[in-house]
């Protein structure tokens, strides 16, 4: 009985001594993966950090370009209603010079 024991106990030192070698021999492919991963981690972190600071520049030119189509927009308004006020004068002018033209031809 005592063999029995015996018997036992090598085997679980034997399977103890076997779980402790593959832990062993994991441990380095396991500390690898997680400093890759690590490594990955920091740089998508900088790439996004990136392309935040890519986007805030592009709001801010989208911004300042809104800014300037608005501003050419009203001088575009401006400029028809300039347009639109010498057109008037010129019509008038243009009614007064067609109404003393004949006059002058018969002076």
């Amino acid at each position: 009985m005592d063999f029995i024991f015996i018997g036992l106990s090598l085997g679980c030192a034997g399977f103890l001594g076997k779980i402790i070698m593959d832990y062993f021999n994991e441990v380095p492919v396991w500390k690898e993966k997680i400093s890759t991963a690590d490594q990955e981690i920091s740089d998508y972190t900088t790439q996004l950090q990136d392309l935040t600071r890519v986007k805030e520049r592009a709001a801010a030119e989208s911004k300042t370009i809104d800014d300037d189509i608005k501003k050419m927009e009203s001088m575009a308004s401006e400029l028809k209603a300039e347009i639109e006020k010498t057109k008037k004068e010129m019509a008038r002018k243009g009614k007064i010079i067609m109404r003393r033209q004949p006059d002058q031809q018969e002076g």
